[in-house]
Formats: C-alpha cells, sequence, structure tokens
C-alpha cells in the first residue's frame, strides 16, 4: 500500500522542485514537502476508507 501511495507524491515533489527551480528564483522547499506529505497522508486515507468493514464476524 506505501509503494503505490508514494509515487505520486514523490513525483509531485520532484516536479515542482525543478520546475521553481527553472522558472523561479528561489525553490520553497518547505511549502513542496508539505504539500507532497498532505498528499501521501490523504491518498493512505483514502486507500484505508476504501477496503469495507465486515459486519459480521
Amino acid at each position: 500500500m506505501i509503494k503505490r501511495n508514494i509515487l505520486f507524491p514523490l513525483v509531485f515533489f520532484m516536479v515542482t522542485i525543478v520546475w521553481q527551480w527553472f522558472f523561479l528564483d528561489a525553490v520553497r522547499w518547505g511549502e513542496a514537502a508539505a504539500i507532497s506529505i498532505l498528499t501521501f497522508l490523504f491518498a493512505m486515507f483514502y486507500d484505508w476508507a476504501k477496503v469495507p468493514y465486515k459486519w459480521k464476524k
């Protein structure tokens, strides 16, 4: 589950850093890292919420 969910935030982080490095005057590491971490946590929560609960155990 972690391997599947870490791919998009990692790619987003790399693309954001490269984009800021080429087109802006400064790289905002904290902003890029925070958004990537929040994206990862949201993806983990989404996968966790997709699993149905077994009512009759």
